[in-house]
């Protein structure tokens, strides 16, 4: 593998720098870079969803991590080379420890991420990882400096009663343990070991949830850093890939393996492709938007889950799911349209 020299790199970046750009033109343009991350993003977590509808007997979250990581990695190689660039080296990079956590976390964001929409329905997988802004925005505001508005705040709360507005459209009936007739024996210990089976999905569920909330917002606030630093995306893809890789080897074969599925392989594979696009848009998004900006748009990959969820596999459409959406979408335009002056 190429390495590229610290003299070199520093040479591209002096020369990025002189390009004449307006302030006006370089936000406009990251808030179409964080438009496509997120739909992608909605995209990414969807396909989760998707693949283990399909597969829902034999489907494993650190099987599918494998097959994911290794795509990933894979393209943020290829990409690099179709481009005549070269996978930068660690030692050229500056802000070594949040490249760590970018790296080394994003596992932990994917994998809690993965195993929340296997217990929970998508629509509220995916709400439950669009309150992650919050987090952020205060991240944003501690870790890098970046000024309070409480547009910012606003923005979150408008779009979560949005979400949350669709997600509670989400009803699957339950059996109920008191209508449950003794006389029936064997029968009724089954359905109350499926109503305590179901509930414990749920609350397992939910912890994922809140695992990937804590480190998808590490993630974004080293995506950030790591984007002002101008770090190429598929030296971040690959070694995020190539680490997520290692990581699912170990613990796939730790966890024991039957046997391969390629079918399974292949339909895997497709999220890094999304991966990827999620986070080169995300990275484009940063070099011109503050983190603080960006975060609101991520309610519009819970919107892209939900209208995914509608079309491709026939989940219920109600009135209340329009206005959430509406909420979601009038909130991101008008921030688009009127952006905040500094």
């Amino acid at each position: 593998m190429k390495i590229v020299s610290k003299d070199d790199f520093s040479e591209k970046l002096e020369i990025s720098s002189l390009k004449p750009e307006s302030h006006e033109h370089n936000e406009t343009l990251g808030i179409k870079y964080a438009i496509l991350s997120c739909v992608f993003f909605g995209f990414t977590s969807f396909h989760i969803k998707s693949v283990k509808i399909l597969y829902k007997e034999s489907f494993d979250a650190n099987i599918f991590m494998f097959w994911r990581s290794l795509s990933s990695c894979l393209i943020g190689y290829l990409v690099a080379k179709y481009k005549s660039e070269s996978i930068l080296g660690i030692s050229r990079i500056k802000s070594k420890f949040w490249f760590g956590v970018r790296t080394f976390f994003n596992y932990i964001s994917m994998i809690t991420l993965t195993l929340c929409m296997v217990e929970l329905r998508a629509a509220t997988a995916s709400c439950m990882s669009s309150m992650s802004p919050a987090i952020m925005v205060i991240l944003s505001i501690i870790i890098l400096g970046e000024k309070f508005h409480v547009r910012y705040l606003t923005g979150i709360l408008i779009c979560f009663i949005g979400s949350a507005m669709i997600v509670l459209n989400e009803k699957k009936p339950n059996p109920v343990i008191e209508e449950i007739e003794l006389i029936d024996g064997i029968e009724n210990i089954e359905k109350i070991e499926d109503v305590v089976e179901e509930t414990t999905d749920i609350i397992k569920g939910v912890f994922y949830g809140i695992y990937h909330i804590i480190f998808n917002s590490l993630c974004s606030v080293a995506q950030k850093i790591l984007a002002n630093e101008k770090i190429p995306v598929e030296t971040q893809t690959y070694y995020i890939g190539l680490t997520n890789y290692l990581v699912a080897i170990f613990v796939a074969f730790y966890t024991g393996i039957d046997y391969i599925d390629f079918s399974f392989g292949g339909f895997s594979s497709l999220n890094g492709i999304f991966f990827y696009l999620c986070v080169h848009y995300m990275n484009e998004s940063l070099k011109n938007i503050p983190l603080a900006k960006f975060t609101p748009f991520f309610y519009i990959g819970t919107l892209t889950v939900f209208v995914c969820g509608v079309v491709f596999i026939g989940e219920s459409l109600f009135f209340t799911d329009i206005i959430g959406s509406l909420l979601i979408l009038s909130f991101n335009i008008y921030n688009s349209y009127y952006p905040i002056k500094n």
